[in-house]
């Protein structure tokens, strides 16, 4: 998910220079919304944090980690709540998953026009021909 990002990144910029700038955006806002940064968020941010790729695999790394931890330590609710995590169960789980999926399937098909079309130096009618 994460190269199919960067992909898209890359090819929406004209120099390599402003890729970097703009990924460093992407992956700055990707990891300020993870629960490792942010417990709460303004409200108008909650859709950031709902699609963080690095909020998401480390909340779904989290999970798979420590949902079956010994009672004798903590139960998985604690240890979910100490360290901010949002997904709890199965289905939360395989929500993360799919958003993950539309994310890559989003970029891969976004990615086609922008390599296409975009900074090529010649016109919309010669790309078409090609």
């Amino acid at each position: 998910v994460g190269a199919a990002l960067m992909q898209l990144v890359g090819a929406l910029s004209r120099s390599f220079e402003e890729a970097n700038m703009l990924m460093m955006l992407v992956m700055m806002f990707s990891m300020v919304m993870s629960g490792g940064f942010v417990r709460q968020v303004p409200g108008w941010l909650v859709w950031l944090r709902e699609v963080s790729v690095m909020g998401l695999l480390a909340d779904m790394a989290m999970y798979l980690e420590f949902r079956d931890v010994d009672k004798d330590i903590a139960s998985s609710g604690e240890v979910f709540d100490q360290y901010g995590v949002r997904i709890r169960s199965d289905g939360d789980f395989l929500r993360s998953l799919w958003i993950l999926l539309a994310i890559y399937l989003i970029c891969r098909f976004l990615n086609y026009p922008a390599v296409k079309f975009l900074h090529t130096g010649r016109t919309f009618t010669e790309n078409l021909r090609d």
